[in-house]
């Protein structure tokens, strides 16, 4: 696992912090009486000021009790910011002390999850495995030093937002896990509202308290008694540890100093404080100002600013030392820098600290500035030359940023063996780079990889790449780039959502493809161009590119790429609403991953097929296959795709009428991403919960879960599922009459779908404003909507939405009388729903089509319409469609004079609504029951069923209703 996972290493750090360690008994059974209570808070939180000796307690308490995971965040090791990096060294700790995890995690395909940001890497290598674990024998205890060098590093103007993700979601996911924190940092306010650490409460360290100085007088006499071989004096250990302020770094640094002989306790005074000390060790190390500015300056303004220890060749190469001159430099500068593995670093990042702040260092003050320019200038002209140090690939681009040498930074990220190795060796760094470039300087992607003039479409930016590699070239053929640096740059253009620029280097990988004849670089390049294409909307442009990339994948017997492509064109057929085509190519799909056990692909294969055979009613077919779809994430461990698989069984219990059984599979959806904390899926289950509750007639629950759900959708800035919750709020409001309220909605809704060229969307919120117009009893603005809605779905090819809005208009013809015109859209809507094999959709207009029967008075035609449509609900298993159908039977019969046979039906249709808990539906059952009843002679029992109506339609917000059942009690 060691290797696999490439752990931070913090051997270094701890040798050491362990060496020379004293004291911090008190503080260490405080810690331990916080782990052995089971009931106690979640975190221990350390605080302390720099200096005062939190590492070195971290380091220690964990080497006492092998804790089951440690980190240090390092202000000399830009890696341990890593997200990546950080959860696998957090997996590769916690392997060692936990079997059953060891176990899941070596199970785990590794290679498969590079891709994934920090939060999705956490969700894969801990949060899931451990979800899959259960119950846990003991409690995990994770101790996360230094947090607060998150944020020193970047400042709070580019907090690495996915490292403190990560961290938010490590504490948070694990809430409902045995997991337990030791957190230290200093006394920062942004760790505390960044990692949203509002209701910790920490443990803060004091300098003045009598355990601290103890604990430096107790270090002093131990480490400088060994240094003179005599027992130090109480009155002078007394005198340092009032100098030291209570800091652990000052009298580490004082045994140093005497050590080398630089300080003496026989002198007369001690320094005071930390800051004085520093001046005071620099003024008699290097009372030579000139030597000092010529020779050590050179050499400590790179070191410094340096964002991990400096390897001694950069620095060799950078002051033009020799060996013997670097001995030297080490001889001098050996207290405050530490040399070990051919690299240095200070010795505290409180030297750093004090030597570039010039009101404190004096004339020993350093420029960062100066050090990061001598680092700039070495390592660009190294990188430029082809020798790039693995140093300067990490940290180049930031040395060019702190001294805003745009110009280099451009060149240095169009460089193509820079550009390869940072993009194969880590793109999620990378894609980190380009953020805070983009932030912070006037550099855009699109720019710096905009193509030759000749090359693009759309753009008309002038290319750094233009000006860089070509002159004032208006075009290239590509020869100048290696495959490898145009399908990465069009990787991380794709990744980072700059399609226009993406497809531009895709169709130049195209044609040097198609030139070179380089068949598997042209099939690579088709299918991205066809999945930027899809997203664009230009399904047809996409297909095309997708059945050549096709053609060649079977030339080449390459069946992977085979069946990633048939996914993709079934997709494609899908939204075209050829479900045949898209089913054909999901089950060729599914074959071709059957044959080569890629059974992660197989679920998504089944899934999709299940969705299509869901939209043509099959609904037992559609289970089936979502079951198989959910035992092999069950078995793969992917609870990702298994709350996707449980939200859409979910879906279909629901069009069962079973709303039970559908909401205990939306919780247990739920419950998945809120551990996951995969907020989008999360705000998709809420509002399918919160259409059942509606459909029981909880009107106040689905609009609390509508408005949770909305919450989300702006916090992420998913505004296509923001509408779509708006839309549904809207429906709410006009179940309760509030039908202002719900246009106002329902507006938002259609602005935001216009804005995003969401048409789909469009026309839905054009319906169902129509509606409320309808409601309203403007029939001709209805109308008006309706046939936008029927001319945007015509030009989609979205039958399923037309014969929709077909409906509609012809219940606004029956209203205004025209049944005849209301039969012919109500035909047609059936012919589609035929077509469609859209059973369901066929069942409503049947049974409006009976209502117009009834209305001319053919009541038997009626009847049969009704028969047909009860039929399709109970093969469908349609409840709620099949109570409509029956209460519309049942008031037939009642025009025939068969009031018995009237009620029977009224009887079953109130008992489906009982158990659907369909408020509206059994108000209604309940009033034409009364209705019936008051005709039998049997008042007392129609006057309890109509107050019982009336009660549930009142006191369920449905108040339109409520105003026409207290009509007929009146």
């Amino acid at each position: 696992m060691k290797s696999t996972l490439n752990p931070i290493s913090f051997d270094l750090a701890i040798a050491e912090n362990l060496e020379k360690f004293t004291g911090r008994k008190w503080l260490i059974e405080e810690i331990d009486e916080w782990v052995n209570d089971p009931n106690g808070r979640r975190v221990y939180w350390i605080l302390g000021r720099p200096g005062i000796g939190k590492t070195a307690l971290a380091i220690k308490y964990n080497n006492i009790h092998d804790l089951s995971a440690f980190f240090l965040f390092q202000y000399d090791n830009s890696e341990t910011i890593n997200p990546q990096r950080f959860v696998k060294t957090l997996a590769y700790e916690l392997s060692i002390s936990i079997s059953a995890y060891q176990d899941l995690l070596e199970k785990i395909d590794l290679d498969s999850k590079k891709d994934l940001d920090g939060p999705a890497l956490l969700n894969e290598l801990i949060i899931i495995p451990f979800y899959q674990i259960g119950n846990l024998e003991h409690q995990v205890i994770i101790l996360l030093d230094g947090l607060d060098e998150i944020f020193q590093r970047h400042g709070m103007e580019n907090i690495p937002q996915e490292m403190v993700q990560t961290l938010r979601a490590l504490y948070h996911r694990t809430e409902s896990m045995p997991f337990r924190f030791i957190f230290s940092s200093r006394d920062s306010q942004a760790v505390q509202t960044e990692l949203q650490l509002d209701a910790v409460k920490p443990q803060f360290i004091d300098p003045d308290s009598k355990q601290n100085r103890d604990d430096i007088r107790e270090y002093l006499r131990k480490e400088l008694g060994n240094i003179t071989g005599e027992v130090i004096p109480d009155e002078t250990l007394e005198d340092i540890g009032v100098k030291s302020e209570g800091f652990f770094i000052y009298a580490s640094f004082f045994y140093k100093a005497v050590r080398d002989k630089i300080f003496s306790l026989d002198q007369p005074s001690f320094p005071t404080g930390l800051s004085a000390m520093y001046l005071e060790y620099f003024e008699k190390q290097f009372h030579d100002i000139q030597k000092y500015e010529q020779k050590i300056i050179p050499a400590i303004q790179v070191i410094c600013a340096a964002r991990e220890a400096l390897p001694a060749q950069i620095l060799t190469g950078i002051i033009e030392g020799e060996e013997v001159g670097m001995n030297k430099l080490r001889i001098q500068i050996d207290s405050l820098f530490s040399f070990e593995n051919n690299a240095v670093r200070p010795f505290h990042s409180s030297i750093v600290e004090w030597i570039s702040d010039e009101k404190k260092s004096g004339r020993y003050y350093v420029s960062l500035k100066k050090g990061h320019a001598s680092l700039s200038e070495y390592g660009f002209n190294h990188v430029m030359s082809g020798e790039i140090h693995e140093y300067f690939l990490r940290n180049l681009a930031y040395h060019l940023l702190a001294i805003r040498d745009e110009k280099r930074l451009s060149e240095l990220m169009v460089n193509q063996e820079f550009f390869v190795r940072s993009y194969e060796s880590d793109y999620q760094t990378l894609q980190r780079l380009w953020v805070i470039l983009e932030n912070e300087t006037s550099l855009r992607m699109e720019q710096v990889y905009a193509l030759p003039q000749g090359n693009r479409k759309t753009s008309s930016t002038v290319s750094k790449l233009q000006t860089f590699f070509f002159g004032r070239s208006d075009q290239t053929n590509g020869s100048e780039f290696s495959n490898w640096y145009i399908i990465d740059i069009g990787n991380l253009l794709q990744r980072m959502s700059k399609l226009t620029t993406a497809y531009d280097w895709y169709h130049l990988l195209e044609k040097k493809a198609r030139d070179e004849k380089d068949i598997d670089s042209l099939q690579i390049s088709l299918g991205n161009q066809a999945l930027i294409l899809s997203a664009r909307g230009d399904l047809d442009g996409a297909m095309k590119l997708h059945k050549e990339q096709e053609r060649i994948c079977r030339d080449l017997g390459n069946v992977d790429g085979l069946q990633a492509s048939l996914g993709n064109q079934a997709l494609i057929l899908s939204a075209r609403g050829d479900l045949d085509g898209a089913m054909k190519l999901h089950k060729e799909k599914e074959r071709i991953c059957r044959d080569l056990g890629n059974v992660d692909s197989l679920q998504i294969s089944l899934g999709n097929q299940a969705n299509i055979l869901y939209v043509r009613g099959d609904l037992d077919g559609a289970m089936k296959l979502h079951k198989e779809e959910e035992r092999i994430c069950r078995n793969l461990g992917n609870v990702d795709s298994l709350q996707r698989s449980l939200g859409n069984q979910a879906l279909i219990l629901k069009a069962r009428g079973d709303l039970d059984g559908a909401m205990k599979l939306h919780k247990e959806e739920e419950r998945i991403c809120r551990n996951l904390g995969n907020v989008d899926s999360l705000q998709r289950s809420l509002g399918n919960q919160a259409l059942i509750l509606k459909a029981r007639g909880d009107l106040d629950g689905a609009m609390k879960l509508h408005k949770e759900k909305e919450r989300i959708c702006r916090d992420l800035g998913n505004v296509d599922s923001l509408q779509r919750s708006l839309g549904n709020q809207a429906l709410i409001l006009s179940a309760r009459g509030d039908l202002d309220g719900a246009m106002k909605l329902h507006k938002e809704e259609e602005r935001i779908c216009r804005d995003l060229g969401n048409v789909d969307g469009l026309q839905a919120s054009l319906g169902n404003q129509a509606l409320i117009l309808k409601a309203r009893g403007d029939l001709d603005g209805a109308m008006k909507l309706h046939k936008e809605k029927e001319r945007i779905c015509r030009e989609l090819g979205n039958v399923d939405g037309l014969q929709a809005s077909l409906g509609n208009q012809a219940l606004i013809l029956s209203a205004r009388g025209d049944l005849d015109g209301a039969m012919k859209l109500h035909k047609e809507q059936e012919r589609i729903c035929r077509e469609l094999g859209n059973v369901d959709g066929l069942q409503a207009s049947l049974g409006d089509q009976a209502l117009i029967l009834s209305a001319r008075g053919d009541l038997d035609g009626a009847m049969k319409l009704h028969k047909e449509q009860e039929r399709i609900c109970r093969e469908l298993g349609n409840v709620d469609g099949l109570q409509a159908s029956l209460g519309n039977q049942a008031l037939i019969l009642k025009a025939r004079g068969d009031l018995d046979g009237a009620m029977k039906l009224h009887k079953e249709k109130e008992r489906i609504c009982r158990e659907l808990g369909k408020v509206e539906s059994l108000a209604i059952s309940l009033a034409n029951q009364s209705l019936i009843l008051n005709q039998q002679g049997k008042t007392l029992e129609a006057d309890v069923m109509i107050h019982e109506a009336y009660d549930l339609a009142s006191g369920h917000g449905y108040e339109t209703l409520a105003l026409q059942i207290k009509g007929l009690m009146n």
